[in-house]
């Protein structure tokens, strides 16, 4: 780089980078494709793509309209290399969760959702042919599923260290365990609704089930697999299906829902408290640590 032309704020990284900026745009999932890399490029920044989602066709796609728009350096965002970098920046604190989305996310983006169970063994397949020249981690990193039916928990089985259900009973936790069988880390999620009238319990449950996971078809047929019919998945579910997948009442109620899935087989339960607030149209869920708060004592004696 021309030292007559540097910018104001340079650093040892522009001159590394060929950039002008020492600025590296975050690689972004759904958001950091060619278009956006290719103008913080082009504007002096180093640009980069996204590749945690689509296929090897489309990131190839991906780079080359990037080179059509821009001859600066850009870079490519690639979870290989982020798995093993922060499970060593912080030893057992982290755990790695993959998975396969859902078709109408996938399809909101414009890509096709097929093949899902080829798609991740074969991702899992590359991820651990992944030649490092470091030293290994004196702890490696847990890679687990996000995996709802028995073909995608068998692949948690045999290609990973475990499954992370979602929305989930404990029916489901059961099964899922009898397939991993007693080796591997099972970690579902609960939601939990500190209330104890029934109906105003259900109330806030159904704001929590209504709203994507029962259109979602990945969580609609993982329930039916369990059981459940078409008159469970109507007006944010049926009570049955609520109270089987959202823990409600009193500390010691929700307590007892938890013990349901620790009795069934799984290493850890994740709560998520369901309140008033809606994340994504309120913003911070301030009342969730106080759930959390209320909770902690009932839930640590278990």
């Amino acid at each position: 780089m021309d030292t007559k032309t540097r910018a104001p704020l340079h650093t040892p990284l522009c001159d590394l980078l060929g950039i002008r900026y020492p600025i590296c745009q975050a690689g972004m999932a759904f958001v950091a494709r060619s278009s956006l890399a290719a103008a913080v490029s082009a504007a002096g920044g180093l640009g980069v793509i996204a590749a945690a989602h689509g296929t090897p066709e489309h990131l190839r796609e991906e780079i080359r309209r990037v080179r059509d728009l821009t001859d600066q350096p850009f870079g490519v965002d690639v979870l290989f290399a982020t798995i093993r970098t922060v499970g060593e920046a912080f030893p057992g604190r982290f755990i790695a969760g993959l998975g396969v989305s859902h078709p109408p996310l996938v399809e909101a983006r414009g890509e096709v959702y097929e093949r899902p169970l080829a798609m991740m063994r074969r991702y899992l397949e590359d991820l651990s042919a992944v030649k490092h020249y470091s030293p290994p981690p004196a702890e490696p990193p847990l890679v687990v599923l996000a995996a709802l039916r028995p073909k995608m928990v068998a692949l948690a089985a045999t290609h990973a260290d475990g499954a992370h259900p979602y929305f989930v009973p404990a029916e489901h936790t059961a099964r899922a365990r009898a397939i991993l069988g007693p080796g591997k880390l099972l970690a579902p999620e609960l939601a939990v609704v500190l209330e104890t009238d029934p109906t105003e319990a259900r109330r806030r449950a159904r704001q929590h089930t209504s709203g994507f996971y029962l259109q979602a078809p990945n969580y609609v047929e993982n329930l039916r697999w369990l059981g459940f019919g078409d008159d469970d998945f109507d007006d944010g579910g049926s009570d049955a299906l609520v109270d089987a997948v959202v823990a409600w009442g009193n500390e010691d109620a929700i307590a007892a829902h938890i013990r349901e899935h620790l009795d069934a087989g799984v290493n850890h339960v994740c709560i998520q408290p369901v309140t008033e607030m809606q994340p994504m149209v309120d913003g911070l869920d301030t009342g969730a640590m106080e759930v959390l708060r209320r909770l902690a004592d009932a839930v640590c004696q278990l």
